[in-house]
């Protein structure tokens, strides 16, 4: 934790039915406040596994809605609110394909271009996860967050778990958020690990073995090309809102969810009996996530220390003393480095967030470098800024509005489900324009 700065860390572990939770750290620096099992966190993408598991509960009931199945056309089952651009698409997207990353669209729906063939290539998406709760809504004449409660969190005794962190506060557990940002759903390790455990046991309600397979179906491998291989450790197959891939041969179940100021991965080993929740209040937690998982599943099998590569090569690449000094010795003293909430006019936490979410992204959600010229333009920049300043619309993305902040141009679009801003480079005139035009879709 403190060679990745992570200020608090959770975690909670379930074996053979027992379980235990422990914390470590902060959860809050200012004011102070320890990290506990309890501490609440945005668990992010790892609800991605609720809301699949939601849709699976309809199909698994044919009496109510024998309509929604797997392989349900998603047009037919929302035939006033479905549209994808490009010929084929509405028609033919199923339920699966949307759970399974394989639409072919990157990120948004009606009004953006599709970016793939369907079913040609696994691309994450999150937007399009926000169908399979408007699906569940529709059908069940129900919101989604009573669905949840009434379905997984109820039943599962999650007494912490709520959509939304203002859900959270309404009940009064505000003082034990530990994370920034916002996300979809909010819980403790101690209360996911409860989702863990009926996931491993299967012994229903509300899931059983036959809901669990349909979740767990191999569907789209995430990289054909496999180039980041990892000892011991085969591909990740995209199942429904769950990962599936295998280490020493066992079969290992998961999903990841990160954001501004929170991270978060929950894995099980079916064949075991055993699973895990680990939750960090930074981004940065997912390095001290790979090592966790892997000692606790090298430890589980009994793996030779010799043989444990992740936490050794984390080791191997820890700076030794010297260099670290003398890294130390570059960097600027305390008081003089810039506090990240003066950084921006008006509120801090706007501010920060800014900053988190500045990076362009591309369709698979890894950064993206801008391509084209790599010497700086040669031409300056004579036109002030204030010449493409301005409110501007587009049917994807909406009203969107450029500005001016810290003397570049900026667009500010955290009014809306998945924020994000766009700040704008000089990089030349027309004929440098054509080569970043792909760039930016």
């Amino acid at each position: 934790m403190r060679s990745h700065h992570v200020p608090g860390l959770s975690l909670a572990i379930v074996h053979k039915g027992k379980t235990a939770s422990a914390g470590w750290g902060k959860a809050s620096l200012d004011p102070p406040k320890p990290c506990t099992p309890d501490t609440l966190f945005d668990i992010a993408s790892c609800s991605k596994s609720l809301a699949a598991a939601s849709v699976a509960l309809l199909i698994d009931d044919d009496e109510n809605y024998p309509e929604v199945q797997w392989d349900a056309i998603m047009s037919e089952l929302l035939p006033d609110d479905f549209v994808m651009a490009g010929v084929g698409y509405t028609e033919n997207v199923t339920v699966d394909d949307i759970l399974s990353h394989r639409t072919g669209m990157p990120r948004n729906l009606r009004n953006l271009t599709v970016a793939a063939p369907l079913r040609s290539k696994y691309m994450y998406n999150n937007l399009i996860y926000t169908v399979v709760s408007h699906l569940v809504e529709i059908k069940t004449k129900k919101t989604f967050r009573d669905f949840l409660e009434e379905n997984f969190f109820a039943p599962l005794g999650m007494g912490s778990t709520s959509l939304q962190p203002a859900e959270a506060r309404k009940r009064g557990l505000g003082d034990r958020i530990g994370t920034g940002g916002a996300g979809l759903v909010v819980s403790s390790a101690k209360d996911m690990i409860k989702w863990v455990k009926i996931l491993l046991h299967c012994e229903g309600p509300p899931i059983t073995g036959r809901i669990f397979q349909g979740l767990v179906r191999l569907r789209t491998i995430t990289e054909p090309t496999w180039r980041k291989a990892k000892p011991h450790t085969t591909p990740a197959i995209y199942a429904s809102g769950l990962e599936v891939h295998t280490y020493w041969g066992q079969r290992v179940v998961s999903h990841d969810g990160s954001g501004f100021g929170f991270s978060g991965r929950f894995f099980l080993l079916p064949d075991l009996g055993f699973g895990a929740v680990i939750l960090g209040n930074v981004e940065g937690t997912e390095d001290v996530q790979n090592i966790v998982t892997k000692e606790l599943i090298d430890e589980l099998l009994g793996v030779p220390a010799q043989e444990r590569l992740y936490l050794r090569d984390f080791t191997k690449k820890k700076k030794s003393p010297k260099s670290a000094k003398a890294e130390k010795s570059l960097r600027p003293p305390p008081q003089a480095q810039k506090k990240p909430e003066e950084s921006l006019d008006g509120d801090a936490s706007k501010a920060l967030a800014l900053r988190a979410n500045s990076r362009p992204i591309s369709a698979g959600g890894k950064e993206m470098k801008p391509e084209g010229p790599k010497k700086p333009p040669s031409e300056p920049q004579t036109a002030p800024l204030n010449t493409h300043t301005g409110t501007y619309w587009h049917p994807g993305y909406h009203t969107l509005t450029v500005a001016i902040r810290e003397g570049k141009l900026l667009i500010d679009a955290h009014d809306r489900s998945f924020g994000f801003t766009i700040r704008f480079e000089h990089l030349g005139f027309r004929k440098h324009l054509k080569s970043y035009m792909h760039t930016f879709p």
